[in-house]
């Protein structure tokens, strides 16, 4: 069987993940074998003033209030890159 590597779409980042048939198959109603990749959503470049990353998690610096949250994709559609937001 052939495979292919299945890898995270952009912006988000981790390891790849990989598809294959079956070797010897001859079936199309046969399921693929499939690992899908570990995507995580990474921290954003740059980011904006009023977000602090404090033991792993962002929050807001100091003079700033709210909840924050990391985004990647909004709804269904991937960003250009990770946002902070909150």
């Amino acid at each position: 069987g052939q495979s292919c590597d299945i890898f995270c779409r952009p912006p988000y980042v981790g390891a790849a993940g990989s598809a294959s048939c079956p070797d010897g198959n001859v079936y199309a109603d046969t399921s693929l074998e499939l690992s899908l990749p570990a995507c995580v959503c990474p921290d954003p470049p740059n980011p904006p003033a009023g977000y602090v990353k404090v033991d792993g998690r962002w929050e807001c610096a100091e003079g700033y209030s709210g909840y924050v949250s990391l985004f990647c994709s909004d709804g269904d559609v991937c960003l250009s890159e990770p946002r902070l937001s909150g």
